[in-house]
């Protein structure tokens, strides 16, 4: 901003044929993505068609693949059931739009696979299907289908297990949003797609596929909290201990029948000296120890 109060712009930080780049994307992808030819000639210019939402996604992930923020976060998943002043009538609507919300809060490092899960457990807004499809050709996402997004449940004890997204809640909101003939103005859109080959990466284990896993705790050394990561590859009783350099046991992290997959326990030594300590996982009749360090 100069001293005249007029904002300046780089020429060459504008891409003057962007706009012809979009159409040519759009009619490439009009025809593989669900729903983006809808509508099309009656709504192009407007903000339930096709392309209007590829010119949307594409300055969303110009943004995102230029900033590229260390976190990424939903702070609420919500949706509006309508657009943004009138919705739905009906017994018990006034004709308004209304505001449905879920407290979950959801992170992750990249932004694409933070609104994946956003979008699938709000159950609207399916022109964010076309913006995964495109982040995924760019190169800005590994994944499409969110049931392959790795998924971590967070406990108020700061432990966090890998979770199925079938066990959290979904909520429909029906809403005026790429419309096909014969759906009803305000509608839930929950599109049919065929996920099979459509993952670019799975996450795979580099030990045997029978073999269980303890990671080296993070970060270490570390004051006063340090987490502690692990995977079973069958359900069964874990115990995670902690214990000194004289062989006592100081604390229990886990003591009891886990689901299989990757889990993580923190670690609170705020009542606990400097100095050397061991952590012992015990499954399926055999245990595993590793060290670490706490400074004060």
């Amino acid at each position: 901003m100069g001293d005249s109060g007029v904002g300046y712009v780089a020429t060459n930080d504008i891409v003057t044929n962007a706009f012809a780049t979009i159409q040519s994307n759009y009619k490439s992808h009009k025809n593989s993505i669900p729903r983006w030819k809808t509508l099309d000639d009656q709504a192009s210019a407007g903000s339930t068609g096709g392309l209007w939402m590829e010119t949307h996604h594409a300055r969303c992930l110009d943004n995102n693949a230029t900033l590229q923020p260390m976190i990424n976060m939903i702070e609420a998943v919500y949706g509006r059931e309508g657009p943004f002043v009138v919705g739905p009538t009906g017994p018990g609507l006034d004709g308004y739009g209304i505001d449905k919300m879920m407290n979950m809060i959801i992170f992750g490092k990249n932004a694409r696979h933070v609104d994946i899960i956003g979008v699938y457990l709000a159950g609207h807004e399916p022109g964010n299907f076309g913006l995964f499809h495109i982040a995924k050709e760019r190169g800005l996402s590994s994944y499409l289908n969110p049931a392959d997004v790795p998924l971590y449940e967070w406990k108020s004890d700061g432990s966090a297990t890998l979770s199925s997204l079938d066990q959290f809640t979904r909520t429909s909101i029906p809403t005026l949003y790429l419309q096909q003939a014969g759906e009803d103005q305000f509608h839930m859109v929950d599109q049919t797609y065929d996920y099979s080959g459509s993952t670019v990466v799975k996450i795979t284990k580099q030990d045997a596929p029978d073999a269980f896993v303890i990671h080296q705790n993070f970060p270490n050394p570390f004051n006063p909290t340090t987490s502690i990561q692990y995977y079973i590859p069958k359900s069964g009783n874990v115990r995670l201990e902690i214990f000194d350099i004289r062989g006592q046991v100081v604390d229990v992290l886990v003591d009891g029948y886990m689901r299989a997959g990757d889990h993580l326990k923190v670690w609170n030594s705020t009542q606990r000296a400097s100095g050397t300590y061991f952590y012992r996982i015990l499954y399926g009749g055999f245990s595993k120890t590793k060290s670490m360090v706490l400074i004060k």
